[in-house]
Parts: C-alpha cells; sequence; structure tokens
C-alpha cells in the first residue's frame, strides 16, 4: 500500500486554476462537483484519527485514516464501514465483500473474504468483532485479544446488549418458530433460551445481565424473561394475566424498557379496539374537546400515546400493576433512571393553548414504582416549567418554575418543596436546563442567564457561579457525553462558550474539585450555536487520552479537521477548499443604530472579487435573529426556500441579513424598523447601489416581506416565499401537521402579538399585509406550495389575487407535491434559478425572462 500525506494531494487539487485567471461564479450546478470532510473520529489514545472527504470521486467518498502525530496516512475511496477498535490497534473496513483489518501505524493488512457484515463489541474483559457471513445467515464471533471464536449458521437476527458483554441471535426453525440462543461474551458460554413462537421487541437491562422479549399467540402478547446463566427464558404474563383490565391489552410500542435496578418492566395497556375510529361520515367536535389532533386527518397524538395506562410487572413476581391512567404520563422516561419513582405529568390539552385552556396546564407528581401511591410536586399554572427532571438517587425533582423564574427542588422522601436560591436572572431568548447530576454528590450543573450554576440539593452552601460571567456577552453550555448520565468529579469537564458580541467560539475546563474555569481555546470559526450541544463530528476528545480532534470552519473557508492536546498546539489533519476554484464569499458583522438608537446588529455576506469602487445591488434576507450565523460554513447546495446565498453572492449580489429584533405587539412594524436601520446604514457606503434593493424571506421572514412590501416603496423587487398575509385568520388556524392551535405562536412566540384576537382585533388588522395590498408599489415573486401544512397555500394565493385585481407586478410559484419547504432536488434549483432571474430583471436591468411574460 502507498501512504502519503492527504494534505499535499488536497493543495494539488484546489490549486489546478491558474493564478491569472479569473474565478468563476457559482451556478445552480456548483454543488454536484463539491466535496466536504465529515464524520470524523479519534482512537481512545488519541493517536489517530479517520475521517471521510464527501463527494470525491464525484457522488462518492474517500476516507483517510492518519496519525496525528507523525507521518503515517492512507487513504481510499474504496472503503466503507469504518471503526476503530476499542484498543486503538487497528481500523476495521469493508471492501466490496471483504473485511480488512488494518494495523494502524504499519503496513500490515489481514483481510477476510465473503464478508457481508460486520460490528464491535466491547466487554469489560475483551473486545469482540462479529462478522455476518455470505453463506446461509453464518455469523462468527471472535474474541479480538485471545481469539476465541463461536460459529452460528441459519441466524435471522441479532441483538447485542448495551453492556456489550452478551448477544442475543434467533434462528428461524419451522413456519412462525424461532429458537432464541444467548451468548455470553465475558464467559463465552451459550445457551439455546426459548423455542416456540416467533418473538419481538428484544429489551436488555441497564447491566445486561437479564432481558425480555415478546410473543403473540393467537392475538394475545405475552411476556417472557431471561437472566443470565438461566438455562431457558420464563413466561411472565399475558393479556390474560391477573392485573390486565377485560377491555385492555398489553402495549410495548412506547414505554417498554426495564427501571434501573431491573427489578420491574415497563409498557403501557391500550384498549382492544381503536375506539377513536368514527364509521360515521360526520366528525363532530365540541366546544370541551381537550385536543384538536384525536380528531384530524385520522391522527393520534404520539405525545399523548407515550405513557398512557402505564404500567409495571414485578419481574420476581410476575405482578402486574397499572400505575397511571386518563391523562397521566410518565416524564423524561427514555433519559432518566427511574428505579423507585417515577415523574408524572398530567394535561389532557394541547400545551400550547396553557395561556387558556385549564385542560392544557400540566401537574408534576411522583408515583412510586412499588405502591402506586402519588405526591403532587406541583399544581397547574399559566406558565408551567421551563424544565423538570429527577435525580439519579431518584431522591429529588428539580424544576424551574417558569412562574416565579427560580429554580425548586422536591424531596421524594421527605415531601417537601424549597427554593434553591437561584431565581430572577432569565432573559428573553436565553435558555434555561439542566445539563446534569455530579456523580456520587448532591450537586447538579444548570443553565441559567447565560451562566453554568452548581446547586447542592442538600441545602449545604448557596448557588455558586461556575462560569462568573462578569461582561455577560458570552453563552455557557457543557459539552455532553451521552454515554454517560452524569459527570466524573475527577474529571474536567469540557465548556463550550459564544461570545455574542464578537461570535467567536470558546473552549474551557472547567475543574470540577476546584470549581476552576480555565480558557482554553478562542476561535473565530463556527462550532456550535449559543447554549446548545455540540456535534461529535465537529468535536470528539480521546475516550482515553486529552487528545481533541475539531472540526474548524467559517463562510470564508471550508471546514477542516485539526488536532490538539492542549489547544495551544493546533495540527492541521485535512486541507480541503473548493471554494478557491470559485468566485466565493465573505461575511462580516455590521453594526449599526435603529431609529430610536438601539444598538443593531446584521451579517453582510460579498463576494470574492468585491471592489468598493463599484456600485452593488443589495438584497436583504430576514428571518429572527441571525447574526450568530456569522461565520457559520456555508455550501452551495440547492435552497429549500428559493433563496440561495452563495449562489446570489458569487455572482454580484451582496446579501445583506439583518438582526430582526421583535417588540411584542408589533411584529410587522419591528420587521420594517429592524430592516430600515440596516438599509439606512449600508446606504451611506459608496458601493451600495441604494437604487437597486430588494428584499427576501421565508415563512415568518415571509410575512415580514409583505409587511415591509405594504409600508415602504424603498425596494425595488421582493421575493416571499410561504408567508403570512392575514394575521387575523392565521390566529384561529391549525398547524396541521401537529395538529395544533396557531395561537399561543402567534400571540407569545413567532409573531409575538401579545394580545387575542377577541381582545384586539384592531392589532390583527395593523400586522396583515392583506389590507395594505393597494399601498404595493413593488414588483413581487410569490412562492407557496399546495402541501403546505404549516402555512397554507392561501395566504400567498390571497395576495396574489388582490394584487392582480389591482394590477400589480406579481407572479406566484406553485410547486406540486410540495410542503412548506421544498424538498425535490429538480424543484430547488428550478425556484432558485427563478428567483435570480427575478432579481437579475429588477436589479440588474437584465431582459425580462420568459417564464414571467407569458401567461394564460
Amino acid at each position: 500500500m502507498k501512504y502519503f500525506l492527504i494534505i499535499a494531494i488536497m493543495g494539488v487539487l484546489t490549486c489546478t486554476r491558474s493564478l491569472g485567471q479569473s474565478k468563476p461564479p457559482i451556478t445552480d450546478t456548483t454543488y454536484k462537483s463539491w466535496y466536504d470532510v465529515g464524520r470524523g473520529k479519534i482512537t481512545n489514545d488519541g493517536k489517530y484519527v479517520m475521517f471521510v472527504i464527501n463527494n470525491m470521486p464525484m457522488n462518492g467518498e474517500t476516507w483517510t485514516v492518519t496519525a496525528t502525530e507523525g507521518n503515517w496516512v492512507f487513504t481510499s475511496s474504496r472503503y466503507r464501514n469504518l471503526k476503530f477498535s476499542d484498543d486503538s490497534r487497528c481500523v476495521f473496513s469493508m471492501v466490496r465483500d471483504t473485511l480488512f483489518k488494518h494495523y494502524l501505524g504499519s503496513d500490515i493488512i489481514e483481510k477476510i473474504p465473503r464478508c457481508k457484515n460486520y460490528f464491535l463489541l466491547d466487554t469489560k474483559n475483551a473486545e469482540w468483532i462479529v462478522l455476518e457471513l455470505e453463506s446461509n445467515g453464518k455469523f462468527v464471533i471472535k474474541n479480538l485479544n485471545n481469539e476465541q471464536t463461536f460459529e452460528v449458521e441459519k441466524v435471522s437476527g441479532m441483538i447485542a446488549n448495551a453492556a456489550g458483554n452478551a448477544l442475543l441471535m434467533k434462528k428461524e426453525t419451522i413456519k412462525g418458530q424461532e429458537d432464541l440462543i444467548w451468548l455470553d461474551l465475558v464467559t463465552g458460554k451459550k445457551f439455546l433460551i426459548y423455542r416456540g413462537l416467533a418473538t419481538r421487541s428484544h429489551i436488555f437491562d441497564r447491566s445486561g445481565k437479564q432481558m425480555a422479549f415478546t410473543a403473540l399467540n393467537n392475538g394475545s402478547t405475552q411476556i417472557w424473561h431471561y437472566k443470565c446463566n438461566w438455562q431457558k427464558a420464563k413466561f411472565l404474563v399475558d393479556d390474560s394475566s391477573e392485573g390486565v383490565p377485560p377491555e385492555l391489552k398489553i402495549n410495548v410500542k412506547n414505554t417498554w424498557q426495564f427501571n434501573e435496578d431491573g427489578q420491574y418492566l415497563f409498557f403501557n395497556l391500550s384498549g382492544r379496539t381503536d375506539i377513536t375510529k368514527n364509521s360515521s361520515n360526520v366528525l363532530v367536535r365540541s366546544f370541551e374537546d381537550s385536543v384538536f389532533y384525536e380528531k384530524i386527518k385520522g391522527k393520534t397524538s404520539t405525545q399523548l400515546d407515550i405513557g398512557k395506562n402505564f404500567s409495571v410487572l414485578d419481574v420476581n413476581q410476575k405482578s402486574i400493576k397499572q400505575l397511571l391512567s386518563g391523562n397521566q404520563k410518565v416524564d423524561n422516561l427514555y433519559y432518566s433512571h427511574y428505579k423507585n419513582f417515577i415523574l408524572v405529568s398530567s394535561s389532557s390539552g394541547d400545551p400550547s393553548e396553557m395561556f387558556w385552556n385549564d385542560k392544557s396546564r400540566v401537574s408534576y407528581s411522583t408515583c412510586s414504582i412499588k405502591t402506586g401511591l402519588f405526591s403532587e410536586i406541583m399544581s397547574p399554572t399559566v406558565e408551567g416549567v421551563s424544565v423538570i427532571k429527577m435525580s439519579p438517587s431518584n431522591r429529588y425533582v428539580v424544576y424551574h418554575d417558569a412562574k416565579s423564574d427560580q429554580f425548586k427542588c422536591y424531596d421524594v422522601v421527605k415531601k417537601r418543596t424549597r427554593d434553591l436560591g437561584l431565581s430572577k436572572l432569565s432573559r428573553p431568548g436565553q435558555s434555561i436546563a439542566i445539563e446534569g447530576w455530579i456523580d456520587g454528590t448532591e450537586n447538579l450543573i444548570v443553565r441559567y442567564g447565560n451562566d453554568l450554576w452548581k446547586l447542592n440539593l442538600g441545602n449545604n452552601y448557596p448557588p455558586k457561579n461556575l462560569t462568573r460571567q462578569s461582561s455577560k456577552s458570552i453563552a455557557f453550555a457543557v459539552n455532553h457525553d451521552f454515554s454517560h448520565s452524569g459527570f466524573d468529579p475527577n474529571e474536567k469537564l469540557i465548556v463550550f462558550g459564544a461570545n455574542l458580541y464578537t461570535k467567536e467560539h470558546l473552549i474551557y475546563s472547567l475543574d470540577l474539585k476546584s470549581d476552576n474555569l480555565h480558557l482554553d481555546f478562542v476561535t473565530n470559526n463556527f462550532l456550535s450555536f449559543p447554549s446548545s450541544d455540540i456535534s461529535t463530528t465537529v468535536f470528539a476528545k480521546a475516550g482515553n487520552s486529552n487528545s481533541f480532534l475539531l472540526k474548524l470552519g467559517s463562510v470564508k473557508n471550508s471546514p477542516n479537521y485539526f488536532f490538539t492536546k492542549d489547544f495551544r498546539n493546533v495540527k492541521q489533519l485535512s486541507d480541503i477548499h473548493p471554494e478557491r476554484d470559485y468566485n466565493w464569499i465573505s461575511s462580516e458583522l455590521i453594526r449599526y443604530k435603529s431609529k430610536e438608537g438601539e444598538d443593531c446588529e446584521g451579517i453582510l455576506y460579498k463576494p470574492e472579487d468585491f471592489d468598493p469602487e463599484k456600485k452593488y445591488p443589495v438584497i436583504f434576507s430576514i428571518y429572527q435573529l441571525q447574526s450568530e450565523k456569522l461565520n457559520l460554513s456555508i455550501f452551495p447546495v440547492p435552497s429549500v426556500n428559493g433563496v440561495n446565498i452563495p449562489l446570489l453572492t458569487s455572482n454580484g449580489y451582496l446579501v445583506c441579513v439583518p438582526n430582526i429584533y421583535q417588540k411584542k405587539g408589533y411584529p410587522g412594524e419591528s420587521a420594517l424598523n429592524s430592516v430600515m436601520a440596516a438599509t439606512d446604514y449600508l446606504c451611506k457606503n459608496y458601493w451600495v447601489n441604494a437604487n437597486k434593493m430588494a428584499i427576501v424571506g421565508h415563512s415568518l421572514g415571509g410575512f415580514e416581506t409583505n409587511y415591509i412590501a405594504t409600508h415602504t416603496n424603498r425596494f425595488v423587487a421582493a421575493y416571499s416565499a410561504a408567508g403570512v398575509s392575514n394575521l387575523a385568520a392565521t390566529f384561529n388556524r391549525l398547524f396541521e401537521s401537529a395538529g395544533m392551535s396557531q395561537q399561543d405562536y402567534v400571540i407569545n412566540n413567532g409573531f409575538h402579538v401579545g394580545v387575542t384576537l377577541q381582545n384586539a382585533p384592531e392589532v390583527y388588522i395593523k400586522n396583515s399585509p392583506i389590507f395594505y395590498a393597494k399601498n404595493i408599489k413593488t414588483p413581487f415573486l410569490l412562492m407557496h406550495n399546495d402541501e403546505d401544512d404549516t402555512i397554507p397555500l392561501t395566504e400567498s394565493l390571497e395576495l396574489f389575487i388582490q394584487l392582480r385585481s389591482l394590477k400589480k407586478p406579481v407572479w406566484l410559484l406553485q410547486y406540486r407535491n410540495e410542503g412548506h419547504q421544498i424538498t425535490n432536488e429538480n424543484n430547488q434549483i428550478d425556484c432558485q434559478h427563478r428567483v435570480q432571474e427575478f432579481f437579475d430583471h429588477y436589479l440588474k436591468g437584465k431582459p425580462m425572462p420568459t417564464w414571467m411574460i407569458n401567461h394564460l
């Protein structure tokens, strides 16, 4: 095998164009030859990494495995399904029907032919590889440490437990019958644990030492149970067992799992027939209905189904106890460690209707798994809770009471609530979260007011600000290891920060013993949005080493992978730059004042060949607060809404994305003032053609575009995609996909109107562009699709009809079988091409395209 530096190869690929030759602009099809890096992984010892170059060669991919120190590297476009071994000694890969085992740092390769697939399992004592061969469902299970091998034929399926110490294999025997084989990977023992009806819904407990599954016998669901070292699985219960009411049956669809210590199994009890089905041709609605979505298009809400008639089965006593009924459901089931108690929420209504519907307001309780007794934590309020979680010990429930803006703690044993001493710090737009518990302590970390705080549930000391954020310009978030529920107090915790002013991204290490926070790394490259989790393909820590893999990139430079041990010495591992072959774009942060003197921000995208001596047309793209995306990498892929920033900028436009600063009660005016502030600022520059400016927006941005176009003639063209034109009609509309009312979204979230239609109809009329259509002098392009179940086509269609009757220049694009966003690639290209042609005509003076001229 030939080894070479991938960086050198990439350098050659990105420097093929002669220096003196001008670069071509981005086109609708440039994305087809664009390439980027992804799927980066690092070995546990931190000495090797892998990543893939997507679309190199075109429609293919090239994998690279390289040493983090030294020059050892190999690369190939033949490999797929690459995995590092747990001991960091080798990497496995597939080439067609052959498994390759590459020993890292050497040229030694082992091959296993006629292999269909493989996966790796890690146990405390060894690492195993499972090979699925191409012949007759044969599996080979091999210990990578001592070469111990098992072979099983005619296997139709295989499941590994989360602990990685056991395999469950299914073998079909006769029709409708099967065998289950348990292989203990620690002892190497193999057991035929079940022979009978076909099985399903196989689950393991957290330790991996026991499992459960179901079988269907004449329509009755059976539950079976197995513990390691048992000779056979044991039948527990079925639909006719004591504890299952005659009208109900066992349902393992949503809540099927073991509790924390494996003593109980969780499942639901559901009706034997679908009582929600109505064979009548009439659908009857009542003002007392709790929700809409039980009756819309035959859909039922999964949110309501989870936890319905929640029940537990004691696997030792073989007894069933129904814990919940009616509108009660288990809260945070999949992310909690329920052992003795569960956290229960109760609500029968649409959560978005809490501001008026008592049935929608949520109460919280604990329920004893053993006794079924309830203890109320919090009664229903309009505001509800921002976040709520039970501690891993099941001793405490911590929550943020949105009404009082306080963190509170409920003691499950003492049955009392106390204030944790952290309150009144939240601001609009700041996230509130319980980051996690510190192992072996009564301490937890929460995110509140942009900072991280340590709270003690035992009331031993007051809340401690771990980030001590004095300037209030940095938003912090913890880097979560989702393989572990808590934080090891002996390990330093990785913390991410986003500077809300400079848009820099920061990496810190937090010593959980001393509570000392140390700044390790600062970059202008984009890592993650403020107060949000970061992808493991962007930032990854080696499992057994303080070594890190980073993916850094910006608008101007394609993302690449970097390696570091200390965040001071950073080594670049990949070096791809497809943007260097084109007239690419750059981004810069602009700051300006509103007419009220308030500080405003926005992003200005410029072409690479920007010349300050020229005058450029400007397109304003609007949607909420976008300045945090200043350094977010952009790819020239087709747009889902027709607005392709790289395409427009590369072809001679400046694109400005101003923040929209909403004020409650003034959604339209807020957008207008925000955009006009940015317009006034940019027009002070010589290189801006103040007579050739346009505005675009999609969804909420479409509404804002509609409003702005009806209240100013500053723009010579406007493009609105899937936007609202009649806010009064929107107030009483449903989100069809979810079947939920839009009232709360209009009042408190997207539009921030702040009042109901019945209490202030004049506010809704004032903010409905349809009533001011006669003011429009701007040529208008609308796009809205028939299958839009978020904002219906009628919103744009009615505006189109109104403008057409007023003989205003307006066009409407409708794409068949498309929804709120365009998903078909050909339609995406068609839409962004027409949008560009529309702007080319009005902003660059090019001839009007034929599709704007031809008409019925």
